[in-house]
């Protein structure tokens, strides 16, 4: 398993700065924003999947406990504090649920397909030697 990086002030100020851009971002507190990025992200990688799809999925300012509960969908939160609702549009505990049980059901499919195709080639094989005998 690959080592993450560990995140820098520089890191937390972009990110601060990026999630500024999401209209109603609080004009004053982005020092505390900046200290939950901090206590909650466990890495680089999953400061800067939460920032990219905050961005991308909050129409407003979500607020830190939506941030949380966002970060809880994809990666462990760094303090331990594990905050699995989330409302944001793609992340609620309905959907993940809805994805989980759809990949399920996917693997099922592809293990049933390579048994399937397993047995067909016992079969050809089977009939190659009967040809051939």
């Amino acid at each position: 398993m690959p080592v993450e990086e560990k995140i820098t002030k520089k890191d937390l100020e972009d990110a601060v700065n990026d999630l500024a851009t999401i209209p109603f971002f609080p004009e004053r507190g982005s020092s505390s924003i900046y200290s939950e990025l901090a206590k909650m992200c466990p890495h680089k990688r999953a400061l800067s999947w939460l920032i990219d799809t905050a961005k991308a999925r909050c129409r407003t300012w979500p607020g830190l406990a939506e941030l949380r509960g966002l970060l809880c969908t994809r990666f462990d939160a760094a303090d331990g504090i594990d905050e699995p609702n989330c409302s944001i549009p793609g992340f609620t505990v309905e959907e993940a649920e809805m994805r989980h049980i759809e990949e399920h059901d996917n693997r099922k499919r592809g293990e049933l397909s390579g048994e399937a195709a397993a047995m067909i080639q016992e079969v050809a094989k089977r009939m190659k030697r009967l040809g051939a005998a």
